[in-house]
């Protein structure tokens, strides 16, 4: 097991996959040519990012991720989903060293039934070489079957998972569309979703794929 702590991205360890899971075929792979060249990065983040590290309550998140998520908020109390858990991985200084992370928070949902985990992430990042910034939303459906899950996300800024499982990517930030996609695919699977007994399960799942995932990075060298 690797100890937690601060990690810098190994950008030479980037797979030509998930650069073309990014930015498509033609700048995808540019991209990975440029980072067979390109150094670690300078600033590093506290990982693996478990549960309890990112707890947070709703004034420890700021007006801008309130504003930012307030009509996906209202979309997923529509589809009956319950607010579980907030999260705010910037929320200690001494949890983040990233200066071009200005601002992140998020919060977790169930549905009556736990069956389906949804999540609403926000972020906010400032680009030195444009000197912009920019909001990054990320809206994610989950739902854990017979021996693996199964996701319908707009994210597609992810390294490769070690949990297994299928995601289904959309480019949309409609909470209701990519809900009736997840819904339509699993609709079309054999396997039953299994319902979390409590939020300690959830949580205690949450935690198992944040760390499997975390190891298997920083044993392909991608997490230094």
């Amino acid at each position: 097991m690797f100890e937690p702590g601060y990690y810098k991205t190994n950008y030479r360890a980037v797979r030509l996959r998930e650069m073309i899971r990014w930015h498509g075929w033609g700048r995808g792979i540019r991209a990975w040519l440029r980072n067979r060249f390109k150094s670690m990065s300078r600033s590093g983040r506290w990982m693996p990012g478990l549960w309890a590290e990112n707890e947070c309550k709703p004034d420890e998140l700021s007006p801008n991720f309130w504003q930012a998520t307030k009509p996906h908020r209202a979309d997923f109390e529509k589809l009956g989903f319950a607010q579980c858990h907030l999260s705010k991985s910037a929320k200690k200084s001494d949890k983040i060293t990233d200066p071009s992370v200005l601002d992140s928070g998020g919060i977790f949902y169930l549905d009556p039934t736990r069956c389906f985990f949804g999540q609403l992430i926000y972020s906010q990042h400032y680009i030195p070489a444009t000197d912009k910034v920019f909001n990054h939303l990320v809206l994610a459906f989950t739902a854990v079957l017979e021996g693996r899950s199964f996701s319908c996300t707009n994210n597609r800024m992810t390294f490769d998972s070690a949990t297994g499982g299928e995601v289904i990517r959309l480019k949309s930030y409609d909470v209701t569309q990519i809900y009736d996609r997840f819904r339509e695919e699993l609709r079309r699977r054999r396997d039953t979703p299994q319902p979390f007994a409590d939020l300690d399960a959830l949580r205690q799942w949450f935690d198992a794929r944040q760390m499997k995932n975390f190891e298997d990075h920083v044993r392909r060298g991608l997490f230094v």
